[in-house]
């Protein structure tokens, strides 16, 4: 074996080493998001608590995929196509951390609703998440083929032509929620009066 090959053999490895933590680290984003919003729909503190807690998974793995990135950078030097897959995979990381941080968002908001009245309208974020869950996926199985064609091309655009309509969708959403809020206001606890000695005229 030469040199060249030997060379071209260990990059190969390293870029494979790569994805499979990328792709372990996008499993795990996956299933912090439905545990989240699981943990809303279900309102079930257990899964909003294990949502947070493996968000920390999320942030080392994406610390390993920078320094398995930089690290085949510096010893291997790519360029044009090698180039552009490793820094790729290093912001795709990045944003899958961003989702797990969403995630997490979610479970804490979660958390605290768990302890007031149901709101009706918590279950229309469901269909939001499969259509967010389903990009994702889709993502995800993109970058494991290594063809972005395969993307569904409608759903790719669908967001871009809803651009302009999403604000004011987004402010009538907004309303109804705090109509409703208003409507079941959140239980609060009354505190208690502590005993105070009655005054008297007396002075010491």
């Amino acid at each position: 074996m030469s040199t060249n090959d030997h060379i071209l053999s260990t990059f190969n490895t390293a870029l494979q080493e790569l994805k499979e933590t990328t792709l372990t680290m996008a499993s795990g984003t996956q299933r912090n998001l439905q545990n989240a919003i699981s943990g809303l729909l279900q309102r079930d503190k257990q899964l909003c608590n294990q949502a947070i807690a493996d968000d920390d998974d999320e942030d080392r793995l994406e610390i390993e995929i920078d320094r398995l990135g930089m690290a085949a950078i510096i010893r291997f030097r790519p360029v044009a196509g090698d180039l552009r897959m490793v820094i790729g995979t290093m912001k795709t990381a990045t944003n899958l951390e961003r989702i797990s941080d969403q995630a997490v968002s979610i479970a804490k908001r979660a958390r605290k609703m768990v302890k007031q009245d149901e709101l009706p309208d918590t279950t229309r974020v469901e269909g939001l998440y499969q259509v967010a869950a389903s990009m994702l996926a889709d993502a995800v199985t993109a970058y494991a083929d290594g063809n972005s064609e395969r993307l569904p091309r409608p759903r790719l655009h669908l967001p871009l032509a809803r651009t302009r309509r999403q604000p004011r969708h987004q402010h009538r959403r907004r309303r109804h929620l705090r109509r409703n809020i208003h409507r079941h206001p959140p239980r609060r606890r009354t505190p208690r009066r502590t005993h105070q000695p009655e005054k008297t005229g007396l002075t010491t």
